[in-house]
């Protein structure tokens, strides 16, 4: 059941489509949705978003809730070893752990302790209690009802913030299921802030991915050591206006490289 939209995800056998069109036409179904398939897309920042300068204040993130959707995470990491408070697995992979790096990167990125590199590349909030949220399968993708039921487990398990470096670059104007899901949880849930990739179909307005398009959220965009996120060389990368918002939704820096999640398989933050 994904009741942030009041809906639910259904399996169809193509051999039996005609069967299950004529048992949807008979019931009090309003609309029919594909379960579109999302990918990842990688960001990081430190420095940029002035952490070292928040730590050196006392706030490292301790007492925060944190859900990473991703692709899982390898618990085993030196980074995130006897960091990761609860996981669950959405997709239809065989466990939670990471077996393709995105989702261990950006973890890492978020809340890592730096145990790896001696405390050099921790995390933005490495005091912070991490949620592995395995919404993306071993492949990199995920379809629309796991992210959605994702993101609902994220706010029963009182997450204080919810990652998501993944998008679907198809949907931009928040119509979709996806974006209206977030957009639900978001203003039902004001304590819970959803932090979203802008995604990677820019330059231009109207280009912000769903469900970083969900006027709710905290979109990031990229930018690179020394420029913003408009005039920089990543500039390839989504912003806004989006349709549902006229004016450009908070920015937070990024990475100034677009990288498939396969390139990930190291959690880093520099």
């Amino acid at each position: 059941m994904l009741d942030a939209i009041d809906g639910v995800a259904l399996d169809a056998d193509k051999e039996k489509a005609g069967a299950f069109w004529d048992d949807v036409n008979q019931g009090s179904l309003k609309k029919l949705w594909l379960d579109a398939k999302v990918s990842a897309t990688l960001d990081r920042s430190t420095k940029q978003v002035h952490a070292p300068q928040a730590w050196a204040a006392g706030y490292d993130g301790k007492g925060t809730k944190v859900a990473v959707l991703d692709t899982g995470v390898d618990a085993g990491h030196p980074d995130l070893k006897g960091r990761i408070s609860a996981s669950k697995n959405f997709t239809d992979s065989a466990d939670a752990d990471d077996h393709q790096g995105h989702g261990t990167h950006t973890t890492s990125t978020v809340g890592g302790t730096g145990a790896a590199s001696g405390g050099k590349k921790k995390g933005v909030a490495p005091g912070a209690a991490l949620l592995n949220g395995k919404v993306l399968n071993d492949g990199g993708y995920g379809e629309t009802s796991w992210i959605i039921a994702g993101m609902q487990w994220a706010v029963e398990q009182g997450a204080d913030v919810v990652s998501m470096s993944l998008g679907n670059p198809d949907e931009r104007d928040c119509t979709d299921p996806m974006a209206q899901a977030t957009e639900e949880l978001a203003r039902s849930h004001p304590n819970t802030l959803f932090v979203i990739a802008a995604g990677n179909s820019g330059p231009g307005d109207n280009t912000v991915s769903s469900p970083g398009c969900a006027p709710s959220v905290l979109t990031v965009a990229p930018s690179t050591a020394t420029t913003r996120p408009r005039t920089s060389p990543a500039a390839a990368r989504s912003t806004a206006p989006t349709p549902s918002s006229p004016r450009s939704p908070p920015r937070a820096s990024a990475s100034p490289r677009p990288t498939r999640a396969g390139a990930a398989s190291t959690p880093t933050s520099p």
